[in-house]
């Protein structure tokens, strides 16, 4: 691959006992795992933020609150979440990519 083309490849590790064979596959479908209700159960999207029936400043006087007692927030990033890939479809196989290592596994 090219320095310069600015995409980013993922490998994943398949278990020697699961046996798998690629040149079966012919339907293969890969897709980040969209787990945000599950990474931030808090956020309520029922209350509207603007207009009739909100609070002025809600967001605000929340996040100063969460910063006084010392509370810190992560975003969710979709690139962090974990891989699904299908295989043959709907009725095929699903495996889940675990994220493993990284960059200080590489070094010396």
């Amino acid at each position: 691959p090219n320095a310069n083309d600015g995409k980013s490849y993922h490998v994943m590790k398949f278990n020697a006992s699961l046996k798998i064979d690629f040149s079966t596959w012919n339907q293969v479908r890969m897709v980040r795992e969209n787990n945000q209700k599950v990474f931030n159960p808090n956020q309520k999207d029922d209350e509207p933020k603007y207009g009739a029936g909100s609070a002025f400043g809600k967001d605000f006087k929340e996040e100063a609150r969460r910063k006084k007692l010392g509370i810190v927030s992560r975003t969710y990033r979709a690139e962090d979440q974990p891989w699904l890939m299908k295989i043959g479809g709907k009725t095929g196989r699903k495996y889940k990519g675990l994220r493993e290592g990284g960059v200080s596994d590489n070094t010396t």
